[in-house]
């Protein structure tokens, strides 16, 4: 499950739905997607369910695995990273 409030909901759906677009257009399964990126399938499915936000590198890995560009999930996970510095700044002020 992601963590954090609605944004970062919406960002980890939104790098889901990029990534499963981009394995399906290649035409590949989950599990050949998780195992050419290295991770597991029921990563890969979470992920695309908007259930997991993956780094940033696995993301590059996974959607260079499917054949596309990453600038769509790098951009949504860069902000997503920019959100968990925020929250880590908010808290250690607290």
């Amino acid at each position: 499950m992601t963590a954090g409030g609605p944004l970062q909901t919406r960002i980890a759906i939104s790098v889901g739905a990029e990534l499963r677009r981009l394995r399906e257009r290649a035409g590949l399964t989950q599990g050949e997607v998780a195992r050419r990126s290295g991770t597991h399938r029921p990563i890969v499915g979470r992920t695309e369910a908007g259930r997991h936000c993956p780094t940033l590198e696995v993301a590059v890995l996974q959607a260079e695995v499917c054949g596309g560009s990453v600038d769509n999930v790098a951009r949504a996970i860069a902000d997503l990273s920019v959100l968990r510095c925020a929250d880590r700044h908010r808290a250690q002020r607290a």
